[in-house]
């Protein structure tokens, strides 16, 4: 956790505070917390960087996402069985700062893309294939016991004059290898309730006959396909079967079409 300590009405120092194994513990700085005026609440400053760059092309055209800040809560519940790990959300605000932020064991905190300052400005770049990654604790000021896992990257495709943005697969073929012609436009309806069956239809272009529809990624088991028609090249019609089982929580799936995937395309809710 960490929690903070009184400097000026708009930023905070913050101290991160690890218990040791003989009871005691110990607070280190860990840098400040600062007004989001978007959010209308205090996060944490440099807690993450976005960063994207060309494929095979580092730093050659490299943009860097301007909001670095986060708030830290107990949003999703993702292993209630682990060691420590409460039954209920310990951090659910983020002005408290006498008990402070935080994600506990077992928890997440689900970021999702409609929250403002998340963009980053693409003017000027050619179409081609991307880099975005996301390194937490950036400048190394946060305690881990493991720092192996704080980089993220996925592989996307900039379409600059259709300005579309598409998912490429991590192992992604031959280096440089153009997209595929298919393209996933949405799904709809995009949520269901767990335990509920749904027809949906997904809209893009070069759908095919025999193409595989799945979801992937998700936190618990995906919600079951049946039922897959493909009208036209640009429509897709199925039955989707949400499982039941686990504890409640939202849960989110990657939309797989063919060669191509949209992230967080579908949500399944309690």
């Amino acid at each position: 956790m960490v929690a903070g300590e009184s400097t000026d009405p708009d930023q905070q120092n913050i101290y991160q505070r690890v218990h040791w194994s003989d009871g005691t513990f110990e607070d280190t700085l860990a840098g400040i917390f600062v007004f989001h005026d978007q959010h209308g609440h205090f996060h944490i400053e440099e807690y993450a960087e976005y960063v994207l760059e060309k494929e095979f092309a580092p730093g050659a055209s490299t943009r860097i996402g301007q909001k670095t800040s986060f708030c830290l809560l107990d949003t999703n519940r993702i292993d209630h069985k682990l060691p420590n790990a409460p039954k209920q959300k310990v951090f659910t605000r983020c002005d408290d700062f006498e008990f402070g932020q935080g994600i506990s064991v077992g928890w997440g905190d689900a970021y999702r893309s409609h929250l403002p300052g998340q963009s980053i400005d693409v003017s000027g770049l050619e179409s081609g294939n991307y880099l975005l990654t996301i390194v937490t604790d950036p400048g190394n000021r946060i305690q881990e016991s493991d720092d192996g896992d704080n980089t993220s990257t996925i592989r996307i495709h900039l379409d600059m004059e259709a300005m579309i943005v598409d998912g490429l697969p991590a192992d992604g073929g031959d280096p440089g290898d153009p997209p595929s012609d298919v393209m996933i436009f949405g799904i709809i309806p995009a949520t269901m309730p767990a335990g509920s069956v749904r027809a949906v239809t997904i809209t893009g272009s070069g759908f095919a006959a025999g193409m595989e529809v799945r979801l992937i990624n998700g936190s618990g088991p995906a919600p079951r396909v049946s039922n897959v028609n493909v009208q036209d090249e640009n429509t897709i019609t199925l039955t989707l079967t949400a499982k039941t089982g686990g504890p409640p929580r939202i849960r989110i799936w990657d939309l797989v079409v063919g060669p191509v995937t949209a992230p967080q395309a579908f949500t399944a809710f309690p």
